[in-house]
């Protein structure tokens, strides 16, 4: 992101056309003597608002749009342009040019069926960049430039490999760790909301929070596959002919198993003792299954596969290539109702047992023909509620009455309860382009068609309801359950110190626990690259803690607050790479460091021109540019 909004390796999104009136007084920019016009930020602006829009989509509101301040975001980054720019004439760098008709007649941008087509360019240039040709071609020689003094900077890089192998090692480092959770709910029990006070204050102190958004009421014109396909008539031809098309892709039923397994785990690196003890364990499980106890009865008791064992061991129906080889080497080889041998996988022992055997069919045509024909009969519905949208959008636009259109072209209308920019609609589901297309309407209005999860929507803004907020009473049941789930959470806060204080008292997590009747759990194995914890999401803050953490702490030094819960953390086990993974990661991992410590060069070097020049900066004027 920095890269575009800094304008280096991306820089088109922000060129603009330098020197057209050539005076300080019409610049919104001065950089030593060269000036920034007011088109060239609003073209910057423009270009950010386009990749903004693309990378948020639905969600690019215009409340997103004005939190990204994204004009200072082009300024500065036409600001950054500049002073390089400057640089590179200080510098004498020059590009010639040979060196810029090579660099366009080799840019993709420019191809049409794989060659450089000189009328395509010009196209691209005037319709797609709105630029004249001599224009865009000074900018992109000036990119050029940039671009050679960018790689001149950044060849000063050189990783010293004891840093590599110190990534390597911290990147592939895997910890468990214990921990206890001091659930919220348990202590809410001790809270006492009822103080009239409190209630009042904490109503009086956080109104906004109780706010009803915004809100729109409007009356909706729906379009649905299902009002138009009822008359459809799918010929048999038709039919038959898209079973024969999709015959292989949809129709056939590959070879599926069901089956049940028993495993018992032997952690990657274990020793032979480890292993002979998992495969005693599992060979006595195997002759109880052979003495006739029952399997699934056996897979719930002994099982150490936490996605089935609860199951009975029961895996459901699987197909080739989704178990790894060993297991399915031994699996596919069997009957219904026929155990294995003992299997030895990656994960450990098991013990299959085949449950159903569904060989490779081609489903046929008779079997098929009414999922076929409802299938053909939406699509063409789908296809009519589209044309009825339009032809009703075209209508209302010629002032015709809402009701009259909906009779004429079979719509439905809908009128529901005045809803928040992105709630859930009734009878039509969210949609991020309808709402905002409602909230951007004059009362009276009406949305182009749109296609919401198959529907076809036109929406005509009845009123906007603003912000308002409720008086105490209405809101009071969630004010209580505001303030209980805050007593709680700062009773178990009280409580999860007093663990963490024990712990370190008793040198160990499991003794303070244990004093207290509280379950210690292990984790799963993270990292520090990991950006979620299994059962706890994103916690960065516990991530880090865990590899502070040395053997001889009883905990981190503070607990955690999750998703409302108190956690107190300890530490796990410890697993370090081997010498094969850490030459495998060594590569991947200095391309990596070199393009941060290239970036980081760069970026420092692009500041310290900054400070070094002379830029003013015409706030009146850019606050006056009108918007994109």
């Amino acid at each position: 992101m920095w890269i575009v909004i800094g304008a280096v390796s991306i820089p088109f999104v922000l060129f603009g056309i330098e020197g057209l009136t050539g005076s300080e007084l019409a610049a919104v920019a001065t950089v030593d003597d060269r000036f920034i016009e007011p088109i060239e930020v609003r073209r910057a602006e423009y270009n950010l608002v386009q990749f903004y829009r693309n990378a948020y989509r639905d969600q690019f509101t215009p409340e997103v749009q004005k939190s990204l301040n994204l004009r200072a975001q082009a300024l500065d980054g036409l600001v950054d342009r500049t002073v390089l720019l400057n640089q590179t004439q200080k510098l004498g760098i020059v590009i010639g040019d040979a060196e810029l008709r090579d660099a366009i007649i080799s840019d993709p941008s420019f191809l049409s069926d794989g060659r450089f087509d000189p009328q395509f360019y010009k196209r691209v240039v005037t319709s797609g960049l709105r630029l004249t040709v001599p224009d865009y071609e000074q900018t992109r020689r000036q990119d050029l430039a940039i671009q050679r003094l960018q790689q001149v900077v950044e060849d000063g890089v050189i990783l010293d490999e004891a840093v590599v192998r110190d990534a390597v090692l911290a990147g592939a480092e895997k910890r468990t760790f214990r921990y206890v959770t001091l659930e919220t709910s348990k202590f809410e029990l001790e809270a006492n909301v009822d103080d009239e006070e409190a209630l009042q204050a904490t109503y009086e102190a956080n109104k906004f929070k109780y706010q009803i958004p915004e809100r729109v009421k409007a009356t909706l014109l729906l379009a649905t596959p299902e009002a138009f396909d009822a008359d459809i008539e799918i010929p048999e031809e038709e039919a038959l002919a898209f079973y024969e098309e999709n015959k292989d892709s949809r129709f056939t039923q590959p070879f599926e198993m069901r089956a049940r397994h028993i495993l018992i785990k032997v952690d990657a690196g274990a020793d032979d003792e480890a292993k002979a003890e998992a495969r005693e364990r599992i060979d006595e499980i195997a002759q109880r299954a052979r003495d006739g106890e029952d399997f699934e009865a056996l897979a719930r008791e002994s099982s150490e596969d936490p996605g089935s064992a609860a199951s009975g061991g029961d895996l459901g129906f699987f197909g080739k290539g989704r178990m790894v080889p060993e297991f399915e080497e031994a699996a596919f080889g069997l009957g219904p109702a026929e155990m294995s041998e003992v299997v030895e996988s990656p994960f450990g022992f098991h013990l299959i047992r085949a449950e159903e055997v569904r060989e490779e069919r081609v489903k046929p045509f008779d079997e098929m023909r009414e999922e076929i024909v409802n299938e053909l009969k939406l699509e063409a519905g789908s296809k009519k509620a589209e044309e009825a949208a339009e032809a009703a959008q075209t209508a209302l636009n010629e002032g015709k009455d809402l009701q009259g259109v909906a009779t004429e072209y079979g719509l439905t209308v809908v009128e529901p309860e005045p809803f928040a920019r992105n709630a859930m609609i009734l009878e039509v589901g969210r949609s991020f382009p309808l709402a905002n297309a409602l909230f951007g309407l004059e009362a009276g209005s009406y949305t182009d068609a749109v296609d919401v999860e198959g529907k076809w929507v036109i929406g005509r803004l009845d009123e906007k309801i603003p912000p308002t907020i409720p008086p105490l009473e209405d809101v009071r049941m969630m004010i209580r359950g505001d303030l209980r789930r805050a007593e709680g959470e700062r009773l178990g806060r009280e409580a999860a110190e007093k663990l963490v204080a024990q712990a370190r008292e008793l040198g160990s997590l499991e003794k303070a626990a244990e004093a207290d009747g509280l379950e210690v759990k292990t984790s799963e194995a993270i990292t520090r690259e990991s950006v979620q914890i299994s059962g706890m999401g994103v916690q960065p803050g516990i991530r880090n803690a865990v590899f502070a953490l040395t053997a001889k702490d009883a905990t981190a030094p503070e607990p955690f607050t999750v998703l409302g819960d108190a956690i107190v953390v300890g530490p796990g086990e410890t697993e370090m790479p081997s010498a094969e993974e850490i030459e495998e990661q060594s590569g991947p991992v200095r391309e990596s460091l070199g393009q941060q410590a290239r970036r980081e060069l760069f970026r420092r070097y692009v500041d310290e021109l900054k400070a070094l020049a002379d830029i003013r900066i015409n706030t009146q004027l850019l606050e006056q540019l009108p918007p994109v």
